[in-house]
């Protein structure tokens, strides 16, 4: 059985796949044991897009695996005016990939909430339209 880093590498890998398929120059990050603030970073079109990669055994996102060097790379990011950072949700219960924005994910921290349901967000091929 796989221990949820080796899950969550291969998701990471798998989605930058992903979004090479649709035509984004892609870069993943190494991990590091000093963090980074997202895994994935990539470019279309002279835009920025930043991916924080989040496997799920549940239909939950718990809001305490959210690091605070994340919360910090979303409010910098928000001063520069630049709101492409998305959490990436792959989902054991709904077999599926789901999205939402950081400002989203943010929003659910200042409202001190403990849990998503991540039925509530958006479809892999709703993200297609924002690429």
């Amino acid at each position: 059985m796989k221990n949820n880093k080796i899950i969550g590498n291969e998701f990471e890998k798998e989605f930058a796949q992903y979004l090479q398929s649709k035509g984004m120059f892609v870069y993943n990050l190494p991990n590091k044991h000093t963090g980074q603030p997202f895994d994935i970073i990539a470019t279309k079109n002279n835009k920025f897009f930043a991916f924080e990669c989040k496997h799920c055994n549940t239909n939950f996102f718990r809001l305490d695996r959210v690091e605070d060097n994340q919360v910090q790379a979303l409010r910098k990011l928000n001063q520069a005016n630049t709101y492409n950072y998305y959490f990436v949700f792959k989902s054991e219960v709904f077999n599926t990939v789901k999205f939402c924005g950081a400002d989203y994910i943010m929003d659910c921290l200042r409202y001190m909430r403990k849990n998503i349901d991540l039925s509530i967000f958006k479809s892999i091929e709703e993200l297609e339209m924002i690429l």
